[in-house]
């Protein structure tokens, strides 16, 4: 079985098929979230990445859906479709940055890009989204104002948006 982890305040979050909050001292299931609809992939781990914690939620990417639950209960508290896959996510404060893929056409060719989108943490509620010129590898990453992300074969190119220009910074 192949699991994405995240740990943070003593537990492991534990993301499969469903997610799972692990105490680490004991070894004891404290909840478990199991998605209830077809958006999960049905050949492999919901997300290729570890859920994101923040100070009282957790978020889980599953295809093009993003759940946010309480970290405590691991109860939905909402979700949002996205137009394609979340590739990553970050969280400052009380809002999400999620990078997502898209695919355009260029000269018949399909292109894969990517789009910087920012959500309410309380409730899902889309803030603002940019699209990117190419398809991130790594990111976002969030610090000194700035948004970063990477597209990790040129190593050369990196998305520092303001962050106080997208509404991040209070």
């Amino acid at each position: 079985i192949q699991a994405k982890i995240a740990a943070a305040d003593a537990h492991l979050f534990v993301a499969t098929d469903r997610l799972r909050t692990i105490n680490i001292e004991d070894g004891t299931i404290l909840w478990e979230y199991e998605p209830d609809d077809s958006k999960i992939p049905s050949n492999g781990p919901a997300s290729e990445f570890a859920p994101t914690v923040g100070s009282q939620s957790i978020i889980w990417a599953m295809g093009d859906r993003i759940v946010g639950l309480y970290k405590n209960t691991g109860e939905k508290h909402w979700h949002k479709d996205t137009a394609g896959p979340v590739q990553a996510s970050a969280i400052v404060d009380d809002k999400i940055v999620v990078t997502t893929k898209r695919v355009e056409m260029r000269f018949s060719d399909p292109v894969s890009r990517g789009t910087l989108l920012s959500l309410d943490l309380d409730n899902g509620g889309e803030l603002w989204k940019k699209d990117l010129d190419g398809l991130p590898k790594y990111g976002p990453v969030i610090g000194d104002d700035y948004i970063f992300v990477s597209y990790g074969s040129t190593g050369a190119k990196i998305e520092d948006l303001i962050a106080d220009d997208m509404g991040l910074i209070a």
